[in-house]
Protein backbone atom coordinates (compact mmCIF):
# COMPACT_ATOMS: atom_id res chain seq x y z
CA UNK A 1 0.00 0.00 0.00
CA UNK A 2 2.90 2.23 0.87
CA UNK A 3 4.57 1.63 -2.77
CA UNK A 4 0.94 2.32 -4.26
CA UNK A 5 0.90 5.78 -2.14
CA UNK A 6 4.60 6.60 -2.82
CA UNK A 7 3.73 6.37 -6.47
CA UNK A 8 0.59 8.44 -6.64
CA UNK A 9 2.36 11.09 -4.45
CA UNK A 10 5.89 11.56 -6.63
CA UNK A 11 4.51 11.78 -10.08
CA UNK A 12 7.70 13.78 -11.05
CA UNK A 13 11.49 12.51 -10.89
CA UNK A 14 12.59 14.19 -7.62
CA UNK A 15 10.90 13.21 -4.62
CA UNK A 16 9.64 15.58 -1.78
CA UNK A 17 11.15 14.73 1.26
CA UNK A 18 7.69 16.57 2.93
CA UNK A 19 5.08 14.98 0.88
CA UNK A 20 7.08 11.48 1.94
CA UNK A 21 6.95 12.31 5.74
CA UNK A 22 3.08 13.06 5.60
CA UNK A 23 2.72 9.17 3.38
CA UNK A 24 4.57 7.13 6.42
CA UNK A 25 2.96 9.04 9.41
CA UNK A 26 -1.14 8.16 7.19
CA UNK A 27 0.22 4.68 6.86
CA UNK A 28 1.70 3.95 10.81
CA UNK A 29 -2.01 4.05 11.75
CA UNK A 30 -3.52 1.00 10.13
CA UNK A 31 -0.45 -0.89 11.31
CA UNK A 32 -1.52 -0.47 14.66
CA UNK A 33 -5.00 -1.29 14.49
CA UNK A 34 -4.07 -4.33 12.71
CA UNK A 35 -1.92 -4.95 15.55
CA UNK A 36 -4.25 -3.67 18.01
CA UNK A 37 -6.87 -6.30 16.07
CA UNK A 38 -4.82 -9.02 16.22
CA UNK A 39 -3.78 -8.44 20.17
CA UNK A 40 -7.31 -8.57 21.09
CA UNK A 41 -8.11 -11.54 19.06
CA UNK A 42 -4.83 -13.52 20.75
CA UNK A 43 -6.77 -12.26 23.73
CA UNK A 44 -9.78 -13.84 23.41
CA UNK A 45 -8.41 -17.07 22.01
CA UNK A 46 -6.43 -17.46 25.36
CA UNK A 47 -9.33 -16.47 27.56
CA UNK A 48 -10.93 -19.32 26.09
CA UNK A 49 -8.53 -21.72 25.77
CA UNK A 50 -8.18 -21.21 30.01
CA UNK A 51 -12.18 -21.89 30.22
CA UNK A 52 -11.74 -25.00 28.62
CA UNK A 53 -9.28 -25.81 30.62
CA UNK A 54 -11.01 -25.43 33.71
CA UNK A 55 -14.21 -26.72 32.63
CA UNK A 56 -12.06 -29.90 31.58
CA UNK A 57 -10.82 -30.47 35.18
CA UNK A 58 -13.98 -29.65 36.81
CA UNK A 59 -15.77 -32.65 34.49
CA UNK A 60 -12.99 -35.12 35.49
CA UNK A 61 -13.05 -34.20 39.09
CA UNK A 62 -16.56 -35.10 38.79
CA UNK A 63 -16.34 -38.01 37.22
CA UNK A 64 -13.38 -39.24 39.42
CA UNK A 65 -16.04 -38.44 42.40
CA UNK A 66 -18.96 -40.52 40.95
CA UNK A 67 -16.82 -43.63 40.59
CA UNK A 68 -15.33 -42.88 44.04
CA UNK A 69 -18.90 -43.07 44.63
CA UNK A 70 -20.03 -45.62 43.20
CA UNK A 71 -17.09 -48.33 44.48
CA UNK A 72 -18.19 -47.26 48.05
CA UNK A 73 -22.10 -48.14 47.13
CA UNK A 74 -20.63 -51.88 45.45
CA UNK A 75 -18.66 -52.37 48.68
CA UNK A 76 -21.79 -51.20 50.91
CA UNK A 77 -24.33 -53.64 48.96
CA UNK A 78 -21.54 -56.60 49.10
CA UNK A 79 -21.01 -55.70 53.35
CA UNK A 80 -25.49 -55.43 53.74
CA UNK A 81 -25.41 -58.72 51.37
CA UNK A 82 -22.78 -60.59 53.42
CA UNK A 83 -24.42 -59.28 57.16
CA UNK A 84 -27.80 -60.96 55.82
CA UNK A 85 -26.20 -64.12 54.82
CA UNK A 86 -24.27 -64.13 58.35
CA UNK A 87 -27.06 -63.52 59.97
CA UNK A 88 -29.37 -66.18 58.37
CA UNK A 89 -26.77 -68.32 59.12
CA UNK A 90 -26.35 -67.57 62.35
CA UNK A 91 -30.39 -68.03 62.95
CA UNK A 92 -29.83 -71.49 61.36
CA UNK A 93 -27.06 -72.35 63.49
CA UNK A 94 -29.33 -71.83 66.54
CA UNK A 95 -32.33 -73.14 65.56
CA UNK A 96 -30.75 -76.49 64.74
CA UNK A 97 -28.64 -76.52 67.56
CA UNK A 98 -32.21 -75.73 69.25
CA UNK A 99 -33.65 -78.62 67.79
CA UNK A 100 -30.48 -80.94 68.28
CA UNK A 101 -31.40 -79.85 72.21
CA UNK A 102 -34.60 -80.77 72.52
CA UNK A 103 -33.95 -83.90 70.47
CA UNK A 104 -31.26 -85.31 72.66
CA UNK A 105 -33.85 -84.26 75.73
CA UNK A 106 -36.54 -86.67 74.14
CA UNK A 107 -33.82 -89.28 73.50
CA UNK A 108 -32.81 -89.65 77.58
CA UNK A 109 -36.50 -89.85 78.45
CA UNK A 110 -37.15 -92.70 75.59
CA UNK A 111 -34.17 -94.09 77.07
CA UNK A 112 -35.57 -93.96 80.69
CA UNK A 113 -38.86 -95.37 79.29
CA UNK A 114 -36.85 -98.08 77.83
CA UNK A 115 -35.36 -98.84 80.79
CA UNK A 116 -38.73 -98.87 82.76
CA UNK A 117 -40.26 -101.17 79.96
CA UNK A 118 -37.65 -103.74 80.25
CA UNK A 119 -37.54 -103.83 84.24
CA UNK A 120 -41.41 -104.40 84.18
CA UNK A 121 -41.51 -107.28 81.37
CA UNK A 122 -38.50 -109.10 84.25
CA UNK A 123 -41.30 -108.73 86.84
CA UNK A 124 -44.03 -109.27 85.34
CA UNK A 125 -44.33 -112.47 83.57
CA UNK A 126 -47.94 -112.61 82.26
CA UNK A 127 -47.87 -109.17 80.87
CA UNK A 128 -44.07 -109.91 79.06
CA UNK A 129 -45.73 -109.80 75.79
CA UNK A 130 -47.13 -106.67 75.80
CA UNK A 131 -44.59 -105.21 77.57
CA UNK A 132 -41.98 -106.52 75.14
CA UNK A 133 -44.04 -105.43 72.28
CA UNK A 134 -44.08 -101.37 74.20
CA UNK A 135 -40.33 -102.13 74.56
CA UNK A 136 -39.96 -102.95 70.97
CA UNK A 137 -41.99 -99.91 70.20
CA UNK A 138 -40.05 -97.60 72.38
CA UNK A 139 -36.35 -98.82 70.74
CA UNK A 140 -38.20 -97.81 67.35
CA UNK A 141 -38.80 -94.96 68.81
CA UNK A 142 -35.61 -94.19 69.75
CA UNK A 143 -33.45 -95.08 67.07
CA UNK A 144 -35.58 -93.12 64.46
CA UNK A 145 -34.89 -90.23 67.34
CA UNK A 146 -31.04 -91.15 67.35
CA UNK A 147 -31.26 -91.03 63.02
CA UNK A 148 -33.01 -87.40 63.26
CA UNK A 149 -30.75 -86.51 65.99
CA UNK A 150 -27.57 -87.27 63.47
CA UNK A 151 -29.52 -85.34 60.35
CA UNK A 152 -29.96 -82.46 62.81
CA UNK A 153 -26.20 -82.25 63.69
CA UNK A 154 -25.47 -82.48 59.88
CA UNK A 155 -27.25 -79.16 59.36
CA UNK A 156 -25.92 -77.64 62.27
CA UNK A 157 -22.57 -78.82 61.17
CA UNK A 158 -22.74 -77.27 57.44
CA UNK A 159 -24.65 -74.17 58.96
CA UNK A 160 -21.45 -73.38 60.68
CA UNK A 161 -19.27 -74.24 57.50
CA UNK A 162 -21.52 -71.79 55.64
CA UNK A 163 -21.36 -69.07 58.19
CA UNK A 164 -17.20 -69.27 58.38
CA UNK A 165 -17.14 -69.64 54.87
CA UNK A 166 -18.94 -66.40 54.56
CA UNK A 167 -17.05 -64.72 56.77
CA UNK A 168 -13.65 -65.50 55.58
CA UNK A 169 -15.19 -63.97 52.36
CA UNK A 170 -15.37 -60.72 53.51
CA UNK A 171 -12.72 -60.83 55.87
CA UNK A 172 -9.99 -58.36 54.55
CA UNK A 173 -6.15 -59.16 53.36
CA UNK A 174 -3.34 -58.28 55.75
CA UNK A 175 0.31 -58.98 56.34
CA UNK A 176 0.87 -60.86 59.63
CA UNK A 177 3.13 -59.41 62.34
CA UNK A 178 5.20 -62.96 61.38
CA UNK A 179 4.93 -62.13 57.72
CA UNK A 180 6.33 -58.50 58.19
CA UNK A 181 8.95 -59.36 60.26
CA UNK A 182 10.18 -61.81 57.50
CA UNK A 183 9.90 -59.68 54.62
CA UNK A 184 11.95 -56.67 56.50
CA UNK A 185 14.66 -59.53 56.13
CA UNK A 186 14.50 -60.24 53.13
CA UNK A 187 14.06 -57.13 52.22
CA UNK A 188 17.10 -55.63 53.79
CA UNK A 189 20.28 -56.84 52.14
CA UNK A 190 18.65 -56.59 48.44
CA UNK A 191 19.00 -53.39 46.38
CA UNK A 192 16.77 -50.41 46.59
CA UNK A 193 15.29 -48.36 44.03
CA UNK A 194 11.93 -46.65 43.24
CA UNK A 195 8.38 -48.57 42.97
CA UNK A 196 5.04 -47.69 42.49
CA UNK A 197 2.06 -48.90 44.42
CA UNK A 198 -1.46 -48.83 43.06
CA UNK A 199 -4.76 -49.66 43.32
CA UNK A 200 -8.34 -49.19 42.29
CA UNK A 201 -9.94 -46.21 42.89
CA UNK A 202 -12.95 -46.65 45.58
CA UNK A 203 -11.48 -50.24 46.96
CA UNK A 204 -11.18 -50.03 50.78
CA UNK A 205 -9.89 -53.08 50.96
CA UNK A 206 -7.13 -53.22 48.51
CA UNK A 207 -6.13 -50.01 49.35
CA UNK A 208 -6.07 -50.72 52.86
CA UNK A 209 -3.73 -53.95 52.12
CA UNK A 210 -1.35 -51.78 49.74
CA UNK A 211 -0.99 -49.50 52.12
CA UNK A 212 0.63 -52.47 54.85
CA UNK A 213 3.19 -53.17 51.68
CA UNK A 214 4.13 -49.23 51.51
CA UNK A 215 4.97 -49.12 54.83
CA UNK A 216 6.91 -52.18 54.36
CA UNK A 217 8.94 -51.08 51.65
CA UNK A 218 9.56 -47.62 53.41
CA UNK A 219 11.00 -49.51 56.34
CA UNK A 220 13.04 -51.67 53.86
CA UNK A 221 15.05 -48.31 52.63
CA UNK A 222 12.87 -48.48 49.72
CA UNK A 223 11.56 -44.90 47.55
CA UNK A 224 7.54 -44.92 47.49
CA UNK A 225 5.49 -42.21 47.27
CA UNK A 226 2.43 -43.81 48.63
CA UNK A 227 -0.57 -46.02 47.60
CA UNK A 228 -1.40 -44.26 43.68
CA UNK A 229 -5.20 -45.09 43.54
CA UNK A 230 -5.78 -45.05 39.76
CA UNK A 231 -9.82 -46.46 37.67
CA UNK A 232 -9.19 -49.26 35.54
CA UNK A 233 -11.83 -49.71 32.58
CA UNK A 234 -11.36 -53.78 33.30
CA UNK A 235 -10.64 -53.28 37.50
CA UNK A 236 -8.04 -56.04 38.47
CA UNK A 237 -8.39 -59.37 40.54
CA UNK A 238 -4.95 -60.27 43.03
CA UNK A 239 -1.75 -58.77 42.85
CA UNK A 240 1.30 -58.46 41.09
CA UNK A 241 4.39 -56.78 39.74
CA UNK A 242 4.06 -54.70 36.67
CA UNK A 243 7.07 -54.00 33.92
CA UNK A 244 7.51 -53.02 30.63
CA UNK A 245 9.21 -55.65 29.48
CA UNK A 246 10.97 -58.20 31.31
CA UNK A 247 14.34 -57.59 29.25
CA UNK A 248 14.42 -54.15 30.25
CA UNK A 249 13.11 -54.18 34.32
CA UNK A 250 15.28 -53.01 36.66
CA UNK A 251 18.21 -54.96 38.12
CA UNK A 252 16.44 -54.88 41.95
CA UNK A 253 13.23 -56.23 40.27
CA UNK A 254 13.51 -60.15 40.14
CA UNK A 255 15.27 -60.21 43.62
CA UNK A 256 12.48 -57.96 44.71
CA UNK A 257 9.55 -60.48 43.94
CA UNK A 258 11.47 -63.45 44.80
CA UNK A 259 11.71 -61.94 48.45
CA UNK A 260 7.91 -61.55 48.97
CA UNK A 261 7.88 -65.88 47.88
CA UNK A 262 9.07 -67.05 51.06
CA UNK A 263 6.96 -64.74 53.09
CA UNK A 264 3.47 -66.43 51.49
CA UNK A 265 2.93 -63.86 48.67
CA UNK A 266 3.59 -65.50 45.44
CA UNK A 267 2.85 -62.31 42.99
CA UNK A 268 3.59 -62.70 39.49
CA UNK A 269 5.21 -59.82 37.49
CA UNK A 270 3.59 -59.42 33.84
CA UNK A 271 4.67 -56.69 31.21
CA UNK A 272 2.25 -53.81 30.10
CA UNK A 273 3.10 -51.26 28.15
CA UNK A 274 1.94 -48.17 30.36
CA UNK A 275 4.49 -49.21 32.87
CA UNK A 276 7.70 -46.70 32.03
CA UNK A 277 10.62 -48.42 31.26
CA UNK A 278 12.89 -49.10 34.15
CA UNK A 279 10.25 -48.85 36.63
CA UNK A 280 8.78 -51.55 38.46
CA UNK A 281 4.55 -51.52 39.83
CA UNK A 282 2.86 -53.25 42.43
CA UNK A 283 -0.97 -53.58 41.70
CA UNK A 284 -3.26 -54.34 44.33
CA UNK A 285 -6.46 -55.18 42.75
CA UNK A 286 -9.54 -56.16 44.17
CA UNK A 287 -9.85 -59.75 46.71
CA UNK A 288 -9.88 -62.81 44.54
CA UNK A 289 -12.60 -65.77 45.02
CA UNK A 290 -11.06 -67.82 47.79
CA UNK A 291 -7.99 -65.72 48.79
Amino acid sequence: MRLLLDRMAAPPMSANPINSTIIAMTTNPATQSAIDAATRRNSRMFITYIGILIVTALIIALFTWLVWDAGNKVQDAIRVDADARIAEAQSTGASASERAGKLEHNNLILRSTVATLETKAASAQKDVSSLQKAASDAKMAQQKVEIELAKQRERTAAAELALAKVQERMKWRSVSPEQRKRLLEMLKDEAKGNIVVKCSVGDDEAYNFASQFVEILRSSGWSVDGVNQSWFADPPVGAGFLVHKLADSPSYGPPLQKAFIPVGFEFSVSEQERIPVGEIELLIGHKAQGE
